[in-house]
């Protein structure tokens, strides 16, 4: 895809996004996103069969990019060390700001979210070298419970609009988080299944 084709499909995508900001999908037309992007329809066509479309492909790009960049900051939660890498949690939320506002907060994707788990909950498991098909339920539970946790504190410091520093935010997520690391480790020990 040259630049020119590239420009176009980022217009088509920042004018999907900020139209899905002011109203619900069912609301929005390709006319309306054409219009805002300043593009021929026919180019929409180009990229797109339509504005689920757009959403779907929207959905993906959010998994991946928290797929890729987060793992480095929740194996950093997990080990401790949150405090030297806190810069990497603010990194990531002012390069995907307006991603994970919208999607995270302005318009909650509970598919989404359940996905950020899934990924936080793999990670997790494997970092403690763990079997992610023969969990203890207690293990299961604490799990689920770190990732639940993690990210209804991040959504809530960005509904806060970050009005915590980032230090002390990144010291309430490593408290939570060590404690049930701990207590994994604990169990995980005492049953020997690490």
């Amino acid at each position: 895809m040259n630049k020119t084709g590239e420009s176009a499909k980022i217009k088509i995508d920042e004018a999907f996004l900020k139209l899905y900001e002011e109203k619900n999908i069912d609301r929005i037309t390709i006319k309306e996103i054409t219009e805002r992007a300043e593009v021929y329809r026919g180019t929409f066509y180009y990229y797109y069969n339509d504005i689920y479309e757009i959403y779907a492909q929207m959905e993906n790009r959010m998994t991946e990019i928290i797929e890729s960049e987060l793992s480095e900051i929740i194996v950093a939660f997990i080990e401790g060390n949150i405090t030297e890498n806190i810069k990497l949690l603010e990194d990531f939320y002012y390069q995907y700001e307006n991603l994970i506002s919208l999607f995270l907060i302005k318009k909650p994707n509970i598919k989404m979210m359940n996905q950020i788990k899934e990924i936080a909950k793999k990670i997790v498991i494997n970092k403690l070298g763990l079997d992610y098909y023969n969990l203890p339920d207690d293990i299961s539970y604490v799990i689920e419970f770190i990732a639940s946790g993690q990210q209804g504190l991040i959504t809530k410091w960005l509904k806060d609009s970050k009005k915590m520093d980032i230090q002390s935010f990144g010291d309430i997520i490593k408290t939570c988080t060590q404690s049930s690391i701990q207590y994994i480790v604990s169990y995980a020990n005492a049953n020997k299944i690490i």
